[in-house]
């Protein structure tokens, strides 16, 4: 069956991901190399999971019972205890009365959508200020281009709130507005870009998130994520927030990972040229392929005149350290060695949740074939991701 990307055309539609003349000035974000076109161009992503065959009803009934997981939504205060709560469940409403309202606004959109609706549909959700912010001026209908959602019918899987993904939303929006408190009066375009940008970052009270299956008109099904945020009392449907924090997460992560593989891949090749340089017989790891977890590193000693593979193999352990120190926390680093050098590396690290599939992926970082958002989550070992690195 065609796969029907319904929340894309949705987003590309609001001008999401055509934000021209939104610059590099961005780039002052906490820890991010991006601009805002770039974060918000992940916003166009959607949920990776095979078509599955749609009903002709619909799901909007309220369930007073909670999930026994669920905390409550968390009490209004400054910027600076956003990041730091750590009892959330005294401020919350009850949360069949949350899952209602989130069903409720979900069922409004859908049917919107149905009817295409585009009135309906663009106060439902946060796509008009997104929009804005992006082109620098308020469109009339950010869903102008949009002539038919193609909607036949759809069906809504069980709303649960977002618990993970509201801690890093929380967490991402006070990075931004540390970088905005830093900036001086001679950051002004810089200043007048992150006022806009924030728009897209209001204080979050509440965070949900449910599936939608959907089956288009033309035959289509695709199943995606929708997230509910509450700000300011008022819940919306979320088209900007989530995706936004997400593509800038994944996006900064793989920037890290992938300057953490290059690091230990020059450690590589200088520790391979002290032994050299010590006459030492680099010929036993001739076109070898080496494989280390971070413990390995640990203290390691100075081993002169190394004869046998095993002495040679402490040796270059020792001299990595010595240009790579963090090497020690990484989970596992592996080197590919041609002729007296380190033609490629690979270190794996941690985990990358993407919210907008609730799903984990292992965190790999690639040299000198960086790894790319597009082949993320590819890779499932340390050896599938040399060979990346390496081609």
């Amino acid at each position: 069956m065609k796969r029907y990307r319904f929340l894309t055309a949705l987003l590309a539609a609001a001008v999401l991901c055509t934000a021209a003349g939104c610059g590099d000035a961005a780039s002052s974000q906490a820890g991010s190399e991006h601009s805002t076109s770039d974060v918000m161009q992940s916003s166009t992503e959607t949920a990776d999971s095979q078509p599955e065959n749609g009903t002709d009803s619909t799901e909007s009934t309220a369930d007073d019972s909670s999930n026994p997981d669920e905390s409550g939504n968390p009490d209004e205060s400054s910027h600076a205890d956003e990041s730091s709560r750590t009892d959330e469940s005294s401020q919350s409403a009850p949360s069949g009365t949350a899952e209602a309202a989130v069903n409720d606004i979900v069922k409004r959109f859908m049917e919107a959508c149905k009817a295409n609706d585009h009135e309906t549909v663009s106060a439902l959700t946060n796509t008009a200020v997104a929009a804005s912010v992006l082109t620098g001026a308020e469109p009339e209908n950010p869903l102008d281009s949009v002539t038919d959602f193609e909607v036949r019918d759809y069906t809504i899987g069980k709303a649960v709130r977002a618990e993970s993904a509201f801690s890093a939303y929380q967490e991402y929006r006070g990075e931004v507005l540390a970088s905005y408190d830093k900036l001086t009066d001679a950051d002004s375009e810089t200043k007048e870009m992150l006022d806009r940008y924030l728009k897209l970052m209001p204080e979050a009270e509440d965070l949900w998130r449910t599936t939608v299956q959907v089956n288009s008109t033309n035959g289509g099904s695709s199943e995606d994520m929708l997230f509910v945020m509450k700000t300011g009392g008022e819940w919306i449907i979320d088209l900007a927030c989530v995706p936004a924090m997400n593509g800038y997460m994944r996006k900064s992560q793989i920037s890290k990972i992938n300057q953490t593989a290059k690091t230990v891949y020059k450690a590589a090749n200088s520790a391979l040229a002290e032994l050299d340089t010590a006459d030492v017989d680099l010929s036993q790891l001739r076109d070898s392929t080496l494989t280390f977890t971070g413990a390995d590193f640990e203290g390691c000693k100075k081993v002169d005149k190394p004869q046998t593979k095993a002495e040679i193999l402490d040796a270059f352990k020792y001299y990595v350290l010595q240009y790579a120190s963090e090497i020690t926390g990484l989970e596992e680093i592996a080197f590919r060695v041609a002729e007296t050098d380190c033609a490629a590396a690979a270190v794996k690290n941690g985990i990358f949740t993407d919210y907008r599939t609730d799903t984990e992926y292992t965190a790999f970082g690639t040299y000198p074939h960086m790894l790319t958002t597009d082949d993320f989550g590819t890779l499932n070992t340390i050896g599938q991701a040399l060979d990346y690195a390496a081609n």
